[in-house]
């Protein structure tokens, strides 16, 4: 079944400048397994900023891994005993097979099929008033659940994600190095799970107010301490143990080696998409530990989604803005440049 009263939508596109532009395209037709959605909500993410700078996201791209939308077609093979048209949901940021053997074995980016949803030409994201989705990444969100609060189940996913990589231990402190959504998140978190001390360093005091809001107990202006490490001895009388790097700023890694007490473990959460240069030498010596973090777990997704029902988290402190469609080539350009904000929404 699909809809049949429009053949096209509104989205917001990649164009040869790396700006956004809004066009006309055609509405998608879902296949084999998959939804066809329309979008109520979607984050701007900042994977999305680096995606375009970089040129990692091509022109023709429709960005927007970070949705919640309503069931308004099937394609072939749905069972229409567990999906209803006017459900409501969300999903992961990754379209897969679900049938291969690598997606049997949980490794799900080894798919065959695997594509990244609004970052590649045949996987349009949710910058749209409608996207296709496969049925395998997706769950119906919970009444006490809002769209926009749907929508924000990805960064704080990847926040989860993240510092379950930093192995922290009780009565350890951490020290979060930006306090833009994830960075945020990250601090959510490590207040659920009792860290000692949760301290947090970004240029802008707004954003830092918001992660003390949700719990860091130690806020570092980064423009005026350069040594983020240094301020928070100062601050606690005590050393991180876990170092979260949650800006993708080049050159942020080799500052953080030469800052770090020996003996540190840095999760490099940001997504840089720059090449990196730093001396090997100079973290061995200090025998640190470096993880990389990237993404979530369909396990962590549906954990964070089941705390908001519950109200046992909020976004209220991650996300704190929304726009139109119309609205988005303009906030992009603002979000690419320093600012306040934390995770804006986008409503179409």
């Amino acid at each position: 079944m699909s809809e049949t009263i429009r053949e096209t939508m509104r989205a917001a596109v990649i164009s040869d400048q790396k700006t956004l532009s809004i066009c006309d395209l055609p509405k998608p037709t879902p296949g084999k397994g998959q939804l066809l959605l329309k979008v109520s909500a979607c984050g701007i993410c900042g994977s999305d900023l680096h995606a375009v700078d970089s040129g990692f996201a091509p022109a023709g791209v429709v960005l927007g891994h970070e949705y919640a939308g309503e069931v308004v077609a099937f394609g072939e093979g749905i069972d229409e005993q567990r999906w209803q048209i006017g459900d409501r949901v969300n999903g992961l940021g990754a379209l897969y097979c679900g049938e291969c053997e690598q997606c049997l074995a949980l490794q799900y980016e080894q798919c065959p099929e695997f594509k990244l949803v609004g970052l590649q030409l045949d996987a349009k994201g949710a910058y749209s008033e409608y996207m296709t989705v496969n049925a395998n990444v997706v769950f119906k969100i919970p009444d006490e659940v809002s769209n926009i609060d749907a929508a924000a189940v990805e960064p704080l996913a990847v926040g989860y994600s993240a510092y379950c990589v930093g192995k922290v231990k009780p009565g350890e402190s951490v020290l979060i190095i930006g306090a833009g959504p994830i960075g945020t998140a990250i601090a959510l978190w490590a207040r659920y799970f009792g860290v000692r001390h949760v301290g947090i360093s970004d240029l802008n005091k707004q954003r830092l107010q918001r992660a003390v809001d949700v719990g860091a107990d130690v806020q570092i202006n980064a423009a005026e301490e350069k040594d983020p490490v240094a301020a928070f001895i100062a601050q606690t009388g005590t050393a991180p143990s876990v170092i979260f790097e949650c800006t993708g700023v080049s050159g942020m890694l080799s500052r953080l080696i030469s800052a770090s007490p020996a003996g540190a473990h840095l999760v490099l959460a940001g997504t840089a998409m720059q090449k990196e240069s730093i001396t090997v030498s100079a973290a061995a010596m200090k025998k640190l530990c470096m993880t990389f973090a990237l993404g979530y777990t369909a396990e962590d997704f549906s954990m964070v989604m089941d705390l908001l029902a519950e109200k046992r988290i909020s976004t209220r402190h991650i996300v704190t803005g929304t726009v139109s469609l119309d609205e988005v080539p303009d906030i992009f350009e603002t979000l690419k440049k320093p600012n306040a904000h934390g995770k804006v929404i986008i409503t179409p």
